[in-house]
């Protein structure tokens, strides 16, 4: 890529920031799924269906695009963060599309292999983790939109990437903190706790913008207030309502146009 030597005046240590932000989001992603997926499929003991693979190798593909757009932003290469930016669009059209595929693929497998008391759980967990897809997919959509306000896009887009993150800190909180592997194996107290959990992990992540912002200028962006204040805590408190007859018909009805 070219370097955009009209950015000079706006690359530096701010602009670094992000990208060690991007880079830990991507250390926490490998971190929450080495040993429920990379070593499964290392060790050829992972037996799902390929769209898990497919949902998967999205995911890992968003975090290293975001990781390196945040690069080139950061050394001034915006030709080429610009192009790479399509690449970001297309990546999240079919993350949340797979996403959603997956979730209700493994509602239907546990309330089949399980029995009824394992659907309705999974169909809660689907149900969490789509809504963080929704609003994953709606950030990223914000922050393309905003992409002419360098200093809303790139906020926009780390608060993107910290809902993206949620399934890896669940996987953190539920086998390194809990010792659960078992997903269904987890009390509802746990299930709390790692929930709890979650919120924590994402709104530290977002204090570390608060905090750069407060040191680089003297006051914290908007975009970040409303991350902290409104959609994490919007996220967490959705848990609950999940479970609700009318949410989980919802649920029933995607199982049955999955077939």
């Amino acid at each position: 890529a070219t370097r955009d030597a009209s950015i000079g005046t706006r690359t530096g240590t701010g602009e670094w920031f992000f990208v060690w932000m991007a880079f830990a989001a991507l250390g926490i992603c490998l971190v929450g799924f080495f040993p429920t997926y990379l070593v499964p499929v290392a060790t050829a003991t992972f037996s799902r269906p390929p769209l898990v693979h497919f949902h998967g190798v999205t995911m890992f593909a968003w975090m290293a695009l975001f990781a390196g757009q945040t690069w080139l932003a950061a050394t001034g290469h915006l030709r080429g963060h610009r192009s790479w930016g399509m690449l970001g669009i297309a990546l999240t059209t079919a993350a949340v599309l797979l996403l959603v595929a997956t979730l209700t693929m493994d509602a239907r497998y546990a309330e089949t292999v399980m029995g009824p008391a394992a659907g309705v759980r999974s169909r809660a967990d689907a149900l969490g983790f789509m809504a963080h897809g929704v609003v994953f997919g709606g950030l990223v959509g914000a922050g393309v939109a905003s992409v002419r306000r360098p200093d809303v896009h790139k906020r926009i887009m780390l608060l993107a990437n910290v809902v993206a993150l949620a399934p890896a800190l669940g996987r953190i909180g539920r086998i390194d903190v809990l010792g659960v592997v078992d997903f269904f194996a987890m009390t509802p107290r746990q299930g709390i706790i790692m929930g709890i959990g979650i919120l924590l992990a994402s709104e530290a992540l977002v204090a570390a913008g608060l905090w750069q912002d407060w040191r680089m200028r003297g006051r914290p962006h908007p975009v970040y207030w409303i991350g902290a204040l409104v959609v994490l805590p919007g996220l967490m408190l959705l848990q609950p309502l999940i479970t609700e007859h009318a949410w989980q018909d919802a649920m029933l009805w995607l199982q049955h146009l999955g077939g």
